[in-house]
């Protein structure tokens, strides 16, 4: 029983050993916040840009930004020999932005849920009291299907275009209305909490650089590159 039980074991160790190093080989990367620690002039109003930013111990995945766009293809990772470098990974990462209302449709947009009293310019409905139900989104790019193509074709445009959401819907006692953000001309809202900023989606460049061994105390990370903007 006892070789038995010494045949199980070892085998279940090996697997606990295998599990952790998939675990931290899987570790989530860690964000590096980069400073411009260097500006030369190139050429043409295009100069060379240094960012550069210090690794937290023990990191052996790091995620920066490139803060503007490179030019003619330019861009250079350096970090110090003793960590390695394994790769780097460029990608489109989108996130939620908190920007501050600035029209009648911005705060019909941000205080979907809320109790309000809304006059409008439409001669038939001057004054709609009720629940701001929803608002519509913005609506992005949309390409026609191209089934014998990747990708959208050269030969003709989008099928529509970029646009702002322009409707919201106010439920009342008589119904649901729909009202275009330029008929309100007036909103009295029934609660004092209200929200004065909405959620807009924005896209960045993000790039992922992974090494060999752990950083230690005092690693840096930097990235280099040309780009225009300067004279």
């Amino acid at each position: 029983m006892k070789k038995a039980f010494l045949h199980i074991l070892a085998p279940a160790s090996l697997l606990t050993l295998v599990v952790c190093a998939v675990f931290a080989e899987a570790a989530e990367p860690v964000r590096v916040q980069t400073q411009l620690t260097r500006v030369a002039l190139f050429k043409n109003g295009i100069g060379l840009f240094v960012r550069e930013g210090r690794l937290p111990e023990g990191a052996k995945k790091a995620t920066l930004g490139t803060s503007s766009a490179p030019s003619h293809g330019t861009l250079w990772v350096s970090c110090p020999a003793t960590l390695g470098l394994k790769g780097v990974v460029g990608r489109y990462v989108g996130e939620q932005q908190q920007i501050e209302a600035i029209d009648m449709a911005d705060l019909l947009r941000a205080n979907v849920g809320q109790e309000v009293t809304i006059w409008t310019t439409v001669d038939r409905i001057p004054v709609l009291t009720g629940e701001i139900l929803s608002f519509a989104p913005d609506r992005g790019t949309l390409w026609p299907l191209g089934p014998y193509h990747m990708g959208p074709s050269a030969d003709y445009g989008p099928e529509f275009g970029k646009a702002r959401g322009q409707s919201v819907l106010i439920k009342s006692d008589g119904g649901i209305t729909a009202l275009a953000p330029h008929q309100v001309a007036r909103i009295d809202f029934t609660s004092a909490e209200i929200s004065s900023t909405i959620s807009r989606g924005v896209t960045r460049a993000e790039l992922e650089v992974s090494f060999e061994d752990p950083s230690k105390a005092g690693d840096w990370l930097s990235i280099s590159y040309l780009a225009k903007g300067i004279s």
